[in-house]
Protein backbone atom coordinates (compact mmCIF):
# COMPACT_ATOMS: atom_id res chain seq x y z
CA UNK A 1 0.00 0.00 0.00
CA UNK A 2 1.35 3.82 -1.11
CA UNK A 3 1.59 5.68 1.80
CA UNK A 4 -0.60 8.42 3.44
CA UNK A 5 2.01 11.13 2.10
CA UNK A 6 1.60 9.96 -1.45
CA UNK A 7 -1.68 11.23 -2.23
CA UNK A 8 0.05 14.71 -0.32
CA UNK A 9 2.81 16.27 -1.64
CA UNK A 10 5.25 19.45 -0.72
CA UNK A 11 3.56 20.56 -3.76
CA UNK A 12 0.47 20.80 -2.62
CA UNK A 13 1.62 22.66 0.58
CA UNK A 14 0.44 26.04 -1.32
CA UNK A 15 -2.68 24.74 -2.07
CA UNK A 16 -3.28 24.17 1.59
CA UNK A 17 -1.67 27.24 3.28
CA UNK A 18 -3.94 29.23 0.60
CA UNK A 19 -6.85 27.59 2.15
CA UNK A 20 -6.06 28.29 5.31
CA UNK A 21 -4.90 31.49 4.44
CA UNK A 22 -8.42 32.47 3.03
CA UNK A 23 -10.73 30.75 5.07
CA UNK A 24 -10.32 32.44 8.65
CA UNK A 25 -9.45 35.65 7.23
CA UNK A 26 -13.19 35.43 5.28
CA UNK A 27 -15.00 35.59 9.01
CA UNK A 28 -16.30 39.02 10.55
CA UNK A 29 -14.91 39.33 14.26
CA UNK A 30 -12.09 36.48 13.82
CA UNK A 31 -8.78 37.25 14.85
CA UNK A 32 -7.02 35.91 12.29
CA UNK A 33 -8.64 38.97 9.93
CA UNK A 34 -6.47 41.50 12.10
CA UNK A 35 -2.76 39.56 11.55
CA UNK A 36 -0.53 40.79 9.03
CA UNK A 37 -0.87 38.97 5.72
CA UNK A 38 2.85 38.07 5.76
CA UNK A 39 2.74 36.67 9.17
CA UNK A 40 -0.35 35.16 8.55
CA UNK A 41 1.15 33.27 5.41
CA UNK A 42 3.99 32.13 7.79
CA UNK A 43 1.70 30.74 10.30
CA UNK A 44 -0.61 28.69 7.49
CA UNK A 45 2.88 27.42 6.08
CA UNK A 46 4.58 26.28 9.09
CA UNK A 47 1.13 24.47 9.98
CA UNK A 48 1.10 23.07 6.44
CA UNK A 49 4.55 22.18 6.82
CA UNK A 50 4.15 19.92 10.45
CA UNK A 51 0.85 18.11 9.59
CA UNK A 52 2.60 16.95 5.83
CA UNK A 53 5.57 16.01 7.72
CA UNK A 54 3.90 13.79 10.31
CA UNK A 55 1.82 11.73 7.75
CA UNK A 56 4.64 9.57 7.48
CA UNK A 57 5.62 9.16 11.09
CA UNK A 58 1.99 9.35 12.58
CA UNK A 59 0.10 12.19 14.47
CA UNK A 60 2.57 12.33 17.57
CA UNK A 61 4.61 15.64 16.14
CA UNK A 62 1.96 17.49 14.94
CA UNK A 63 0.06 17.21 17.93
CA UNK A 64 2.42 18.49 19.63
CA UNK A 65 3.03 21.20 17.05
CA UNK A 66 -0.60 22.16 17.58
CA UNK A 67 -0.34 22.15 21.17
CA UNK A 68 2.44 24.86 21.13
CA UNK A 69 0.63 26.88 18.65
CA UNK A 70 -2.56 26.68 20.55
CA UNK A 71 -0.91 28.10 23.65
CA UNK A 72 0.25 31.06 21.91
CA UNK A 73 -2.94 31.62 20.39
CA UNK A 74 -4.62 31.91 23.51
CA UNK A 75 -2.28 34.09 24.71
CA UNK A 76 -2.56 36.62 21.85
CA UNK A 77 -6.31 35.91 23.17
CA UNK A 78 -7.73 33.48 20.18
CA UNK A 79 -11.25 31.79 20.46
CA UNK A 80 -11.41 27.96 20.52
CA UNK A 81 -13.61 27.80 17.52
CA UNK A 82 -11.14 29.51 15.60
CA UNK A 83 -8.51 27.03 15.87
CA UNK A 84 -10.96 24.40 15.61
CA UNK A 85 -11.88 25.97 12.10
CA UNK A 86 -7.99 26.66 10.78
CA UNK A 87 -8.08 22.18 11.44
CA UNK A 88 -11.04 21.84 9.55
CA UNK A 89 -10.06 23.96 6.94
CA UNK A 90 -6.92 21.85 6.42
CA UNK A 91 -8.60 18.86 6.31
CA UNK A 92 -11.59 19.34 4.30
CA UNK A 93 -8.47 20.84 1.28
CA UNK A 94 -6.16 17.43 2.31
CA UNK A 95 -9.28 15.41 1.57
CA UNK A 96 -10.63 16.77 -1.70
CA UNK A 97 -6.26 16.57 -2.46
CA UNK A 98 -6.44 13.03 -1.55
CA UNK A 99 -9.60 12.20 -3.32
CA UNK A 100 -8.58 13.36 -6.56
CA UNK A 101 -5.06 12.20 -6.85
CA UNK A 102 -5.47 8.42 -4.50
CA UNK A 103 -6.35 5.46 -6.08
CA UNK A 104 -9.30 3.20 -5.39
CA UNK A 105 -7.25 0.83 -3.13
CA UNK A 106 -5.42 3.36 -1.50
CA UNK A 107 -8.29 6.06 -0.90
CA UNK A 108 -9.21 4.69 2.73
CA UNK A 109 -5.87 4.40 3.90
CA UNK A 110 -5.01 8.24 2.92
CA UNK A 111 -8.32 9.77 4.20
CA UNK A 112 -7.63 7.34 7.47
CA UNK A 113 -4.31 9.22 7.49
CA UNK A 114 -5.35 12.41 7.50
CA UNK A 115 -8.40 12.57 9.44
CA UNK A 116 -5.95 10.35 12.15
CA UNK A 117 -3.30 13.31 12.50
CA UNK A 118 -5.77 15.91 12.07
CA UNK A 119 -8.23 14.27 14.28
CA UNK A 120 -5.58 13.75 17.39
CA UNK A 121 -5.15 17.44 17.19
CA UNK A 122 -8.25 18.19 17.36
CA UNK A 123 -8.47 16.26 20.22
CA UNK A 124 -6.09 18.05 21.82
CA UNK A 125 -7.87 21.43 21.86
CA UNK A 126 -10.52 21.52 23.93
CA UNK A 127 -8.55 19.95 27.13
CA UNK A 128 -6.00 22.69 26.91
CA UNK A 129 -8.66 25.62 26.86
CA UNK A 130 -10.25 23.87 29.86
CA UNK A 131 -7.25 24.24 31.60
CA UNK A 132 -6.53 27.78 30.69
CA UNK A 133 -10.36 28.33 31.73
CA UNK A 134 -9.78 26.54 35.54
CA UNK A 135 -6.59 28.55 36.09
CA UNK A 136 -7.90 31.97 35.22
CA UNK A 137 -11.11 31.36 37.41
CA UNK A 138 -8.96 29.89 39.88
CA UNK A 139 -7.01 32.77 39.63
CA UNK A 140 -9.83 35.04 39.61
CA UNK A 141 -11.30 33.55 42.92
CA UNK A 142 -7.44 34.36 44.57
CA UNK A 143 -8.18 37.75 43.96
CA UNK A 144 -11.56 38.03 45.91
CA UNK A 145 -12.94 40.69 44.06
CA UNK A 146 -16.10 40.42 45.96
CA UNK A 147 -14.07 41.98 48.71
CA UNK A 148 -12.76 45.26 46.88
CA UNK A 149 -16.12 46.70 47.40
CA UNK A 150 -16.74 45.46 50.97
CA UNK A 151 -17.24 48.56 53.26
CA UNK A 152 -17.57 51.08 50.94
CA UNK A 153 -21.11 52.76 50.83
CA UNK A 154 -22.43 54.21 47.02
CA UNK A 155 -23.87 57.67 47.44
CA UNK A 156 -27.25 56.00 46.53
CA UNK A 157 -26.69 54.40 50.14
CA UNK A 158 -26.11 57.52 52.11
CA UNK A 159 -29.72 59.29 53.64
CA UNK A 160 -30.38 62.37 52.30
CA UNK A 161 -29.96 65.22 55.31
CA UNK A 162 -33.50 66.49 56.43
CA UNK A 163 -34.42 70.09 55.36
CA UNK A 164 -35.07 72.37 58.01
CA UNK A 165 -38.84 73.16 58.70
CA UNK A 166 -40.24 75.44 56.46
CA UNK A 167 -37.00 76.08 53.94
CA UNK A 168 -35.86 74.88 51.57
Amino acid sequence: MASPKTALSRQDACELGAALFEGPRARPRSHYGTIDAADLTRRCARLVDAFLASLEGGPAAFVDYVRRITEERIAEGFYLPEIQQALSLLEARAWQIVVERSSVGALVGHLSAVTGTIGAAKDELAPLYLAHKQRAEADLARLQTSRLFAGTEGPWEIEPEPLPAGGR
